[in-house]
């Protein structure tokens, strides 16, 4: 029996690359809430459960907001397809019912940037959808650039979402079939000396795998320039209680770890000990 009520409809999914079903496939999946938030925040996620009541999967996943629309109460994930959860989730029909509670965490806080100032997104896979909705809100007021890092050209996710938007979109792929050929890092690199220079200076944003994190925060602080990180733990809880995604940081000196889903998932990148 469920531990929680199905209290979300599916309304349609979206394969965005790869073979239907397949690991590692993306998707990308529409989902109308009962009791919905009246606003969701840039980085936040839920907690999202497609069982049909059974113990399989037992924990939900946590899935990172891509869009949310309060007025239809509908938001909008997307997911590489890795196992039963994300399985589940894949596999069901426009119309049946789903288990989402959220959203959780500490956002990207949007009051941050400064009148002016340029704003750098940098993400890589599954990492880009959270910039979606950040792009959405600081593309507003704000002159926007994502630097995207894929696998390959197939694995690009969102561009013509993002330039609707009016975000300048450069993109790297490590075998060069679209773009840069290499890391995104890298490709950032090669701009970090002229966005340095702006005045006031950038803030970067970044989300996606580990490795590409820890490179562009280290590009980011020899630049001079303020990083922000959402670090993609494996949660199981979403309340601090588990402990299941704490993160080593560290603050004057002293060393500590905390549960990335109440006091993240967006760190300083320079509080995070890589």
């Amino acid at each position: 029996m469920s531990v929680f009520r199905p209290n979300a409809v599916l309304q349609r999914t979206r394969l965005l690359s790869g073979e239907a079903g397949v690991r590692g496939a993306l998707y990308r999946s529409e989902i109308r809430l009962e009791n919905a938030p009246r606003q969701v925040a840039p980085g936040q996620f839920f907690m999202v459960r497609a069982s049909g009541g059974g113990s399989d999967p037992l924990l939900p996943r946590a899935l990172s907001a891509l869009d949310y629309d309060p007025r239809r109460g509908v938001l909008h994930v997307c997911y590489r397809l890795y196992g039963a959860g994300t399985a589940a989730l894949a596999a069901r029909k426009p119309g049946e019912r789903l288990e989402v509670h959220g959203p959780y965490g500490n956002g990207f806080d949007l009051s941050e940037p400064q009148k002016k100032q340029t704003i750098v997104l940098v993400g890589g896979g599954v990492g880009v959808p959270p910039l979606y909705l950040l792009a959405k809100e600081l593309s507003k007021k704000h002159e926007v650039l994502l630097f995207q890092g894929a696998k390959a050209a197939a694995e690009l996710l969102l561009v013509p979402d993002f330039r609707r938007l009016g975000v300048k979109v450069h993109v790297a792929t490590d075998d060069g079939s679209k773009g840069f050929s290499g890391r995104v890092g890298e490709l950032l690199g090669e701009h970090l000396s002229k966005l340095a220079a702006l005045r006031p200076a950038p803030i970067i944003y970044v989300c996606g795998p580990h490795p590409m994190m820890k490179d562009v925060a280290a590009r980011s602080k020899a630049a001079g320039l303020v990083c922000r990180v959402s670090l993609e733990e494996k949660m199981a809880c979403a309340t601090g209680i588990c402990l299941g995604c704490v993160v080593l940081t560290e603050k004057a000196g002293a060393k500590k770890y905390v549960p990335s889903c109440t006091q993240g998932p967006v760190f300083d990148a320079c509080e995070v000990v890589w």
